[in-house]
């Protein structure tokens, strides 16, 4: 395998891990010894955005080639499709609900599992950027240049709009509903305590690159994010992070690329452009408690149990790490 890895997903009720590359090819591998599948061609150009069902039997993609597919894992027949040449299809999430949304330029459709149309968002002015539901599977919130929208998955509509001046690039919502953080393209942290105030915005400057990384602690209000060659950790208990300095977690020798908390526990993996794996356990401390080179930047990590990972790289090699 010698593609470019965009994302792994793990799916079958665990007993698959889907790896998503950039000639177009979805590959499936053992999750025990990392044995190859299946190997099956899905778009025409790379593979942009992907996303696994929380009952982890359908697969959604979009492409270069400007379609969305929604496909059943076990037999690979296509649910739904959609194409729109001559764009990409760059963002897609999948709902706790079983509902998949994906975007196509100005336009966010909501498909259920059946392939039928749920609802669509529209930005008037500029395409969309980012894309992020809730936990509970009911609040979908949508980026883009000018801000974020959340939408409300029951009364199919926009409920709360929040606004800021340049583009959303990473997006997420804490658990217990008080905030919604994003990666801007100025190089900070923009926070939205909710409900929304202008007055309470919160901005977490001088970062030296994008915030493109984000991931949340499965119980503890911690948000892990991207700082150049660190991984910071925002602690939002209490009255949030609005004068608290974050933890730094020091241990990579260049940009970090991806980061990931467990589904349950406080470990966190972080991958780097040169291929480092860090590993943390939070209840130690802040240094890594293991390191493992890999070839290739890391471009996706997945916790594929309590004790074992799963890393893909730019130069096409997928590693259990356990």
């Amino acid at each position: 395998m010698n593609d470019y890895i965009r994302k792994v997903h793990l799916a079958a009720n665990g007993n698959i891990i889907i790896a998503a590359t950039s000639n177009g090819t979805i590959y499936g591998f053992n999750p025990e010894e990392g044995s190859e599948l299946f190997c099956r061609q899905l778009h025409k150009g790379g593979v942009i955005s992907s996303d696994v069902s929380a009952d982890q039997t359908l697969l959604a993609t979009g492409g270069e080639d400007g379609r969305f597919l929604l496909t059943n894992i076990n037999n690979n027949a296509i649910v739904y499709s959609y194409q729109k040449i001559g764009t990409w299809i760059e963002h897609t999430a999948f709902s706790k609900k079983g509902y998949v949304a994906f975007a196509c330029e100005k336009t966010v459709f909501i498909i259920d599992s059946k392939g039928n149309e749920y609802g669509r968002l529209m930005n008037p002015s500029r395409n969309i950027s980012a894309l992020y539901w809730h936990t509970d599977g009911n609040i979908l919130a949508v980026g883009a240049y000018g801000g974020v929208q959340l939408y409300s998955l029951p009364q199919k509509k926009v409920i709360t709009s929040l606004p800021w001046k340049n583009s959303i690039l990473s997006l997420t919502i804490s658990r217990d509903k008080r905030y919604v953080c994003s990666g801007t393209q100025d190089s900070q942290v923009h926070i939205w305590p909710l409900p929304h105030n202008p007055k309470n915005d919160l901005a977490m400057t001088g970062f030296p690159n994008k915030v493109k990384h984000l991931s949340w602690h499965y119980q503890q209000p911690i948000l892990a994010t991207n700082c150049a060659i660190d991984v910071l950790l925002w602690h939002f208990g209490g009255k949030g992070p609005s004068g608290k300095t974050p933890d730094i977690l020091k241990g990579h020798t260049s940009n970090v690329t991806s980061l990931a908390f467990q589904k349950k526990g406080n470990y966190l993996v972080s991958g780097d452009e040169s291929g480092l794996v860090c590993i943390w356990n939070l209840m130690v401390g802040l240094r890594p408690i293991d390191k493992i080179l890999l070839r290739g930047a890391v471009t996706s990590l997945l916790w594929v149990d309590e004790k074992k990972i799963a890393a893909g790289t730019s130069e096409g090699m997928f590693n259990l790490i356990a």
